[in-house]
């Protein structure tokens, strides 16, 4: 009852259907036979395309109690979002669990934050944003700030710009909670661009560089080697 005998027939090996369930889609490249389309868990979005999965050999971020791919896609749902995302939540999750990741690597890497309490004060550059969180950051920061995650103070005017001000997030590795384990990256933009902050790295190892070369070959295949 309510099976489709037509879609038994055309099952492919190694192909997943999607039932209707939208908790399904917590998994990536999943098959709609009724709009013909695949889902692209990193883009939030049905697509008529098929694409290979992709999950990262080397970045990851790591899940939390608090801070996990199903209450990421949580906060955004109950968020005020624009009209044209509402449908987009998924595509946060890469993003945003890096980010906390990032900040935690510079609350541990950077000896000028400054300790405020129980909080540690991260300053966090424009640049640093978008690279991460893409030009939505302002809407990422805020979701995250609305759910206790952080505190986003703005501060001093930019001296050689009077349009922008420095920030600094109010953060505490606390609030995440029981730690539950990695999460390797399926987001290929996202993991593109913490490739090539990686490769401007000055302090980096020959070790480290090596393995950089590599998965820059895996992210970019077609990449033509010089010389």
């Amino acid at each position: 009852m309510g099976i489709r005998v037509d879609r038994l027939k055309r099952e492919r090996k190694g192909v997943k259907y999607y039932s209707g369930n939208g908790d399904e889609r917590f998994e990536n490249r999943l098959y709609n036979d009724l709009s013909k389309e695949y889902w692209n868990k990193s883009s939030g979005k049905w697509v008529k395309r098929s694409f290979k999965n992709y999950v990262d050999e080397f970045f990851y971020w790591n899940e939390y109690e608090n801070l996990n791919e199903r209450l990421i896609v949580s906060w955004f749902k109950l968020y005020e979002l624009e009209e044209e995302v509402k449908d987009e939540y998924f595509r946060y999750i890469d993003k945003v669990g890096y980010f906390i990741y990032w900040l935690i690597q510079k609350e541990r890497n950077n000896l000028r934050d400054r300790v405020s309490g129980s909080y540690v004060e991260i300053y966090i550059g424009i640049q640093d944003c978008e690279r991460i969180l893409g030009k939505e950051y302002k809407v990422i920061l805020n979701v995250l700030e609305y759910n206790k995650i952080l505190l986003v103070e703005v501060g001093k005017k930019i001296k050689y710009n009077a349009n922008k001000r420095f920030r600094y997030v109010k953060f505490k590795k606390e609030v995440l909670g029981k730690y539950i384990g990695k999460r390797y990256i399926e987001n290929k933009v996202l993991a593109k661009g913490i490739l090539k902050e990686y490769q401007h790295n000055p302090n980096i190892g020959e070790c480290e560089l090596n393995v950089i070369k590599r998965m820059e070959l895996i992210i970019n295949p077609y990449v033509i080697k010089n010389g």
